[in-house]
């Protein structure tokens, strides 16, 4: 289209009704929890400290998505269940087996899940800020 009355493109109508933009207090959050997240993964963490920070990552990721409406809390619990969730995934999981006893995840198995939740949560956090940084540059490319 070509003119002055040129309409924003789509990623453009985007970026400026976004709550946020790549300088805001939430992307730096959101660099952080990414940061967190990925070196709590891959450390040696005993299994009580590897919960307690998923479990506290979780919670300021689940707190800024609301926030910023990204995803209802319900699509973030659902994408990154609680420790209790796991436990309960995985007797869905046996049940569905038909095992006629439905397992709990022993804290070894546990503590694998919520290293790969946390990678998980990592690529969730960093991907909204490249998504952010990929539009802002649009806008600019725009202007």
């Amino acid at each position: 289209m070509t003119g002055t009355n040129m309409a924003p493109a789509p990623a453009t109508r985007l970026v400026r009704q976004a709550p946020c933009m790549p300088d805001c207090p939430a992307l730096v959050e959101l660099v952080a929890i990414a940061a967190r997240s990925a070196e709590t993964a891959d450390s040696n963490s005993r299994e009580r400290e590897l919960f307690d920070a998923y479990e506290e990552l979780r919670t300021h990721a689940i707190t800024l998505a609301r926030a910023q409406e990204w995803a209802t809390p319900e699509q973030m619990a659902d994408q990154f269940p609680s420790l209790t969730g796991f436990d309960e995934i995985e007797r869905l999981n046996a049940a569905s087996r038909e095992t006629e006893t439905a397992s709990v995840l022993s804290d070894g198995a546990l503590a694998a899940r919520v290293r790969q939740a946390l990678v998980e949560l990592a690529a969730w956090a960093k991907g909204i800020v490249i998504a952010y940084q990929a539009l802002d540059r649009d806008v600019e490319g725009d202007a």
